[in-house]
């Protein structure tokens, strides 16, 4: 009886050794086919790894981020989202972004060679500046030196200035005049007088007329409102200058002629009866 019962415990025991065995060979049959199915799942993940890789390192070098890959991911999905707003843009955009970039480049390229232009051309506009305010510098000094002489003749006194000679657009002359021993002054119609103004034009322009080339010159009724001594003094000054240059001058005046002996030729003009008579004064 003891015999028995022992070889029932064995027996029993033999079974449920036999029971965990076979559960254990089912799992071990259930994870070894989890494990194939992982692998399988490795190499495809692999495959897209390599294939993203590849995509990435044709867009670009890799960029370092702190962010995570959950929110990469996101961001992505909104870009994707805003292009496929864009859906319907031109497929020739990108062509004409470099149809305009290339437009762009030129322009910038002319852009650049106008600027270098204008750069040159300033300079050369700065000198001639410098040029020009020599000159001028040089004409009034010769034309104040000559205006003085005249004035001198009228008992007057003066200068020939020039304002704003740093500024072509704003330079202008300024003409001092003084008589009669009175302090030289600038010439307007609230210092001196009509004939004052008229005389001191009239050195002025006979000053400016010895730097003038021409072979002929008139001047019309410059004396009608100047008093007599500034006329007679005036004239006598011009038929001076007159005989000590070349070129012609013709001189018309309603009024008589004082001095004229020397002077080549000197026309009369007579209104008698209302037929104008015309005489000749050798």
């Amino acid at each position: 009886v003891k015999l028995k019962g022992k070889c029932a415990k064995e027996h029993e025991r033999y079974v449920n050794i036999r029971v965990r065995g076979a559960i254990l060979e089912f799992r071990r049959g259930l994870v070894e086919r989890k494990i194939s199915s992982l692998k399988t799942e490795l190499r495809k993940a692999r495959r897209e790894l390599d294939e993203l890789t590849g995509a990435a390192k044709q867009v670009g070098a890799r960029v370092e981020t702190r962010r995570k890959p959950s929110e990469i991911l996101d961001e992505i999905k909104v870009v994707n989202a805003q292009l496929a707003s864009l859906a319907d843009v031109s497929p020739d955009v990108e062509k004409m972004y470099m149809k305009y970039k290339e437009l762009l480049e030129e322009l910038s390229a002319k852009a650049e060679i106008a600027g270098e232009n204008r750069k040159r051309a300033l300079e050369e506009l700065e000198l001639r500046k410098v040029k020009w305010r020599k000159a001028l510098s040089d004409l009034t000094h010769a034309v104040g030196k000559t205006y003085k002489e005249i004035l001198g003749g009228l008992n007057a006194t003066g200068d020939v200035r020039v304002v704003n000679p740093e500024d072509i657009d704003e330079a202008g002359l300024e003409l001092h005049v003084g008589f009669m021993g009175s302090e030289p002054r600038v010439l307007d119609a609230y210092t001196q007088s009509g004939g004052e103004r008229t005389s001191s034009i009239m050195c002025f322009l006979l000053a400016l007329q010895q730097h003038i080339k021409s072979p002929i010159r008139a001047v019309d009724e410059f004396d009608i409102h100047m008093d007599p001594r500034n006329r007679e003094r005036l004239m006598r000054q011009l038929m001076r200058l007159m005989g000590a240059r070349s070129a012609q001058c013709l001189l018309i005046t309603p009024r008589q002629l004082p001095g004229v002996e020397g002077v080549s030729n000197v026309i009369t003009v007579q209104n008698v009866a209302g037929v104008s008579s015309v005489k000749v004064v050798a």
